[in-house]
């Protein structure tokens, strides 16, 4: 078969692009005297180049996904993108293997959040290297998990796996996950067999995390009527409106948490719910007719968010409006649920058949030395485990370093991360002959 010659790392190694959108010369990496064991050079230049693409949610991340096709097409990989509706942004989905056995899908996303406002050390959209550690903007969240992975493909290929090994890239997870549910149907009109399962990278410092809350979002609109402050009584006032529905979803919200069972799992041990922002009023000596205000709910698996936002309709609908309406006929009410990221639970020994893939998702939710790992942050990973491909969520960096200035990735845990993939790939290796 014909194929392109891979990609030299040597010769090709690109400058990165600042946030200026000059070309900077990147500096080079150096190996020596770095303590712990370290990532291979092809996994530090490819997290270079993916980390030069300013890939922040506002961002088309095409560039970045074209590289990635030609990288994996270069050793002989077909890839498959799906486009958001405006054709801005793509995800990536490859197979490496030809076997027909369902397979292990490694999966991450390639948006990051914004750099405004930071201060940063150095150019966040060039990776450089300072006392073991790789810093640049995505580093951690996700980049220098997809580099490990696609730095790892040619062993994926010399291993001639009969369960192909699958490559997941994602827009959109920092703002409407709209990425991974474009992926998902997009995936079961073409892969056959699905994914068995699943290691979505995560900034878990290489620790399998095995669940993680649910996030829903709602935005609160309340209209009133305006009116000069001097004809308070002409008028009604939506902000304060919108500050007793403010109390009452608070008053909701400790009536559940009596009778919710706490999860101690989590470190924090109960569901959530917090009013996030406010907007409304023109002056302070104008009554306002408008308020806005948006209201978050990070829930354990188990909490019915259903019926915690029927009981609040209802409160609106049977309480609040004909309250309002008897002082002013337009008023109204609008609640209306902005995005939700469902909760995402490994279902450990009891869900996914006797399969390769599945023991090896089971045996790597038990790798920690400590108890299994639940986090409060969201992730695809609910969304993996909802279609039915059940996920542990790894991969090298912290949640603590992410989304702040001077992100940063320890070397060491890159290395780490290439360890992982090695070890799946043994894992997946065809079974020898008895006798």
């Amino acid at each position: 078969m014909n194929r392109t010659p891979p990609i030299d790392f040597a010769r090709s190694a690109p400058a990165g692009r600042g946030s200026s959108g000059r070309q900077v010369a990147p500096p080079p990496f150096v190996l020596d005297n770095v303590p712990g064991p370290l990532p291979t050079m092809a996994t530090l230049e490819i997290l270079r180049k993916l980390v030069g693409f300013n890939t922040e949610s506002s961002e088309s991340n095409l560039e970045l996904i074209f590289w990635c096709r030609e990288y994996l097409q270069s050793h002989g990989v077909p890839c498959r993108l799906s486009f958001d509706s405006q054709g801005r942004k793509a995800n990536l989905f490859a197979s490496v293997g030809t076997g027909h056995l369902p397979g292990l899908m490694l999966a991450a996303h390639t948006d990051v959040v914004p750099v405004s406002g930071q201060t940063w050390t150095s150019d966040p959209f060039v990776a450089v290297q300072r006392h073991g550690r790789i810093y640049g903007r995505g580093v951690a969240d996700a980049k220098g998990y997809i580099a490990a992975c696609l730095s790892m493909v040619p062993r994926i290929i010399e291993a001639g796996l009969e369960r192909p090994i699958h490559i997941a890239l994602t827009f959109d997870e920092e703002t409407s996950m709209d990425g991974v549910k474009r992926l998902l149907v997009d995936m079961r009109d073409v892969t056959s067999p699905m994914p068995q399962g699943c290691l979505l990278g995560c900034p878990t410092e290489m620790q399998p995390v095995v669940g993680h809350k649910g996030r829903a979002h709602w935005v609160c609109r309340v209209r009133g009527k305006d009116a000069h402050s001097a004809l308070v009584p002409r008028a009604m006032n939506a902000i304060e409106n919108a500050a007793v529905i403010v109390l009452q979803i608070q008053s909701l919200a400790a009536r559940r948490l009596e009778r919710e069972e706490p999860d101690r799992a989590y470190d924090v041990h109960h569901s959530t719910v917090q009013t996030g922002m406010i907007r409304g009023g023109l002056s302070a000596n104008t009554v306002p007719s408008l308020c806005e205000f948006d209201v978050e709910m990070r829930h354990l698996p188990r909490t019915n968010v259903e019926q915690f936002e029927a009981e609040l309709r209802q409160f609106l609908e049977t309480e609040m409006l004909p309250r309002m309406r008897a002082q002013h006929p337009d008023a109204a009410v609008e609640w209306v649920r902005r995005s939700y990221l469902p909760p995402y639970e490994f279902a450990g020994e009891s869900a996914h058949g006797n399969g390769r893939v599945a023991a090896l998702l089971r045996r790597l939710s038990r790798a920690s030395a400590q108890r299994p790992r639940y986090v409060s942050f969201g992730t695809e990973a609910g969304w993996y485990q909802r279609d039915g491909i059940p996920t542990v969520m790894i991969g090298p960096g912290s949640i603590s370093l992410a989304h702040r200035p001077d992100e940063y990735v320890e070397m060491s845990q890159l290395a780490q991360c290439e360890a992982l993939i090695a070890r799946v790939i043994s894992d997946l290796l065809p079974e020898e002959p008895n006798g």
